[in-house]
């Protein structure tokens, strides 16, 4: 049984009761803020690492050890997620046993050592292996991170503190493409050396994370279930979730459409509007870093505002769905007009516009996710929604896109116009979503009314008088 730290204050220590001892409470060495600020700032570490990808790609293809097609490029922008999709399941349910912090520790660790092995690798199959072990070191803290960070958090500041945490996602990718960009074009080291060294250097910054998660007792929070968990039984679980599996697979539909944004954004600039790659990755990094932290910060406030008064579960999932849903909408147009109109302007004011709303997005759907399934599932849904996301979207697109550019003869407009229309089915799966959680809200709130009306057949009582209706289910509905 957890205690929770002082909501007017979160410079608090967190408190956590003793399971021996109801009465007893222990004072955590972790303040909430400076485990936001860590995780942050490793996940904001890894996603630089995404992003730098992307720019580095032209350089490593043209380099004659490799002499790689799209698609093979394209390999090497998935790969991490085969390593993620078998790590995943398996840290997501060892956490439940294990020191949280030491499974954090251990995949970060791989993580540095993959990416040493990117940086030394002179063989095609070498370094596209070394991608994929950077996807099991991402496994340990992607999917762990989150639900401490929700349960650290303040209660009317949950989305606000997630949307800080997944600000590192476009902050991440655009800082990748600013200062990879800028350094590739300074050749310091020689053409062979100079995209290596961004590897090796990642590795060495990732250094002092791993250093604070070894030296960090554990987190001071518990899973409510004392069973034996089992793996294949909680991820059946997970699947016979239908909000669970909506919100899941629309945003894998809207990671495909983004996700190829990031990795050809650059290539795109170069080869269709004819920019230097210093230019194309400071400028298209400037605008993902506006729109990502503007959109993903804008999108946690907008929801904490929305479901004020609303408990976690069916009723705060249908504003999350119904934002979703609406910005779903109005992005899928303006991705649209900006690989259809002619010029640099309206390529960057449409794709800001879209990219504004996608990120938008991010909070509502991560908040969400958490807000499904039971804590003691938390870590693992987290777990199974990047697997899904990046499966089916991100981790695909980059090679899929590369196919279609071979085969049209690089037609940037019909190839990204097709990327456009996939994110349609976001739309689809986040309508159902709302539907559906709109019905679960009126049924949870029909319960206590049920209930009552129970008790006083039961009773013989003749003087029962049912009282207003929830005000959750007047708020989830009139919304």
């Amino acid at each position: 049984m957890e205690g929770r730290s002082d909501d007017s204050s979160t410079d608090n220590v967190i408190s956590v009761v003793k399971e021996d001892d109801p009465k007893e409470t222990t004072t955590s060495d972790y303040k909430p803020v400076q485990l936001l600020l860590v995780f942050t700032a490793a996940n904001l570490l890894t996603y630089f690492d995404r992003g730098s990808v992307g720019v580095c790609l032209d350089t490593i293809e043209d380099e004659r050890v490799f002499d790689l097609s799209n698609f093979e490029g394209g390999l090497i922008g998935g790969a991490y997620m085969v390593g993620y999709m078998i790590a995943s399941p398996i840290f997501a349910h060892v956490v439940r046993t294990a020191n949280p912090m030491r499974v954090i520790a251990l995949g970060l660790f791989i993580w540095s050592i993959a990416n040493l092995a990117c940086g030394f690798a002179f063989n095609y199959w070498i370094l596209l292996l070394a991608r994929a072990c950077t996807g099991v070191g991402e496994a340990s803290f992607l999917c762990i991170a989150p639900p401490f960070i929700d349960k650290a958090a303040p209660p009317h500041r949950k989305s606000q503190w997630l949307a800080i945490f997944y600000c590192a996602i476009p902050l991440g990718y655009a800082l990748g493409f600013i200062i990879v960009g800028s350094w590739l074009n300074a050749e310091s080291f020689g053409f062979t050396w100079q995209w290596r060294t961004v590897y090796i250097g990642e590795a060495i910054l990732m250094a002092p994370f791993i250093v604070y998660c070894l030296m960090k007792g554990p987190l001071p929070f518990r899973f409510e279930s004392n069973e034996t968990p089992n793996l294949f039984k909680s991820i059946c679980e997970l699947m016979k979730n239908k909000l669970y599996m909506a919100l899941v697979l629309g945003y894998a539909a809207q990671v495909f459409t983004t996700g190829s944004f990031a990795y050809f954004g650059v290539q795109y600039l170069q080869n269709r509007l004819n920019m230097d790659v210093d230019i194309a990755g400071i400028s298209f990094g400037a605008l993902t870093v506006f729109t990502g932290l503007v959109g993903t910060a804008g999108g946690g406030y907008l929801l904490d505002r929305l479901r004020t008064g609303l408990p976690d579960g069916p009723h705060a999932m249908a504003i999350a769905f119904k934002m979703m849903t609406i910005l779903g909408v109005l992005a899928a147009p303006c991705c649209f007009l900006c690989f259809t109109l002619d010029g640099p302007a309206w390529f960057y004011v449409f794709l800001g516009l879209g990219e504004l709303a996608f990120f938008a997005c991010l909070s509502p759907a991560n908040s969400a996710i958490l807000w499904a399934v039971p804590f003691d599932l938390a870590p693992l849904a987290c777990a199974m929604s990047v697997v899904f996301t990046h499966a089916l979207g991100d981790a695909i697109s980059p090679s899929i896109i590369g196919v279609i550019l071979d085969g049209t003869n690089d037609d940037w407009s019909l190839t990204m116009f097709l990327n456009v229309c996939w994110s349609g089915w976001s739309i689809v799966c986040w309508g159902f979503g709302w539907r559906w959680s709109v019905q679960q809200a009126k049924e949870q709130d029909r319960q206590p009314l049920l209930g009552r009306l129970e008790e006083s057949a039961t009773s013989g009582s003749s003087d029962f008088l049912p009282g207003p209706p929830p005000v959750g289910a007047v708020l989830a509905v009139n919304r």
